[in-house]
């Protein structure tokens, strides 16, 4: 009854070329287009590029195209390239795993969407607003840099959040004593952080970070207007 078969040797055999978190798969010498590491938005890390990262080596780096993700609310979304960038860091992809409405879903089952999907609605909306007020109020000299700075303040608005959402930082302020810890600041020290590892100013030249931290963290009411090119 196995005569009729083809036996497949070790060396005939086809060897997997992607990785799918198991490290035990074999992947062949990566080629020229393999080492361009692909985006976590939608693929996962290709063997290559985890070799690289748990050597120590530096991660390959180039720019990001427009991406369109279809979110469930609002459709096919278009991120920016630079949004994108932000998307495919270690920091923003552990959102995938911190759930939106925090230990809700143990009463209610359903309530598990995630921080990350949250993030990219709310990119999308900040996006939609910023440039209605860039074509209906020219006065206020909003640019493509203070248009895409805002995107990226709204993406990563999130980023800062711990395990359970908010039920993280009372945690937090008990055991380290910090009343003033709060998930903006946090969000703020990584999206410093982000902006390093994405080479922002290859995207954005004129981009302020410190812009984009204020837009998360916010300013007190008694507080001056800290950037003088932008209009108050």
């Amino acid at each position: 009854a196995m005569s009729g078969r083809r036996r497949t040797t070790a060396s005939s055999a086809p060897r997997c070329t992607q990785s799918f978190g198991d490290s035990s798969i074999e992947s062949p010498q990566p080629s020229t287009d393999d080492r361009q590491p692909l985006s976590q938005t939608d693929n996962r890390t290709p063997v290559v590029e985890r070799r690289r990262r748990l050597s120590g080596a530096a991660p390959l780096h180039n720019l990001r195209k427009p991406k369109t993700i279809h979110d469930r609310v609002y459709g096919a979304v278009t991120l920016p390239g630079v949004l994108v960038a932000a998307m495919d860091t270690s920091e923003f992809q552990r959102l995938d795993k911190i759930r939106q409405l925090g230990g809700s879903s143990f009463v209610f089952p359903s309530a598990t969407h995630t921080r990350k999907e949250h993030s990219v609605g709310t990119a999308h909306l900040a996006l939609l607003v910023v440039r209605h007020l860039r074509n209906t109020q020219p006065e206020l000299d909003i640019d493509d840099s203070d248009e895409l700075c805002v995107g990226l303040a709204a993406l990563l608005h999130d980023v800062g959040h711990g395990p359970y959402s908010h039920m993280w930082e009372p945690f937090v302020r008990r055991c380290t004593g910090d009343q003033t810890y709060s998930h903006e600041g946090m969000g703020a020290r990584l999206v410093k952080r982000i902006c390093t590892q994405i080479k922002l100013e290859e995207y954005v030249p004129d981009a302020s970070v410190e812009f984009i931290c204020a837009c998360i963290e916010g300013l007190s009411d008694d507080a001056d207007w800290p950037f003088s090119h932008l209009t108050e």
